[in-house]
């Protein structure tokens, strides 16, 4: 017997690759997540640079969209906060415990952007990058949408709503691949 040993003990054959568990991508979300919070509370300069992009960003952690509509409430309210401050305020707020997960070694051993020593180019350059990865991830859920309305009502009207929505993944995805840093 194939794959038998002494005492007639059969391997498991392998299982076939389109079987195996694809792996997601909840968790490499969730570190763009936090090395987007990271950037801004170290540098709330971008924050304001960037503050209707971020406004529109819907984070898919409750606890780090909380953090981020914190973090621009801070420093809406105060705009000449700089991190330390802006780091105290959010603490005093009552979320010292997702501003030392956003600020962690784990988050900076990934994301040299993110640290606090990063030049800021870098930094803006990192959060332009994030920015437009979630911009395509948005993109991709609109497509998605109207893939399934197309699907449960296929006519000109969907049909038209999914190509456009497909048109406007691709060139979101154009937008992401020429802004990616690492």
């Amino acid at each position: 017997l194939r794959g038998s040993g002494a005492a007639g003990f059969r391997r498991p054959e392998p299982a076939p690759a389109r079987d195996l568990p694809k792996p997601s991508p909840d968790g490499q979300v969730l570190r763009q997540e936090r090395e987007l919070l990271a950037i801004l509370v170290n540098r709330p300069l971008l924050a304001e640079r960037h503050d209707e992009e971020l406004a529109h960003l819907e984070l898919g952690s409750a606890l780090l969209n909380e953090l981020k509509v914190a973090v621009l409430d801070c420093l809406a309210e105060q705009p000449e906060l700089d991190s330390e401050a802006l780091q105290r305020q959010l603490t005093a707020l009552g979320y010292a415990a997702s501003v030392e997960d956003v600020l962690s070694p784990a988050v900076y051993s990934l994301c040299a952007a993110a640290r606090p020593e990063a030049l800021q180019d870098l930094a803006e350059r990192k959060l332009v990058s994030l920015l437009a990865d979630f911009a395509g991830l948005r993109a991709l859920g609109v497509v998605k949408e109207a893939e399934a309305r197309f699907a449960a009502d296929p006519n000109e009207r969907t049909l038209a709503l999914l190509e456009a929505a497909r048109r406007d993944c691709e060139a979101a995805n154009r937008r992401r691949d020429a802004l990616a840093v690492h």
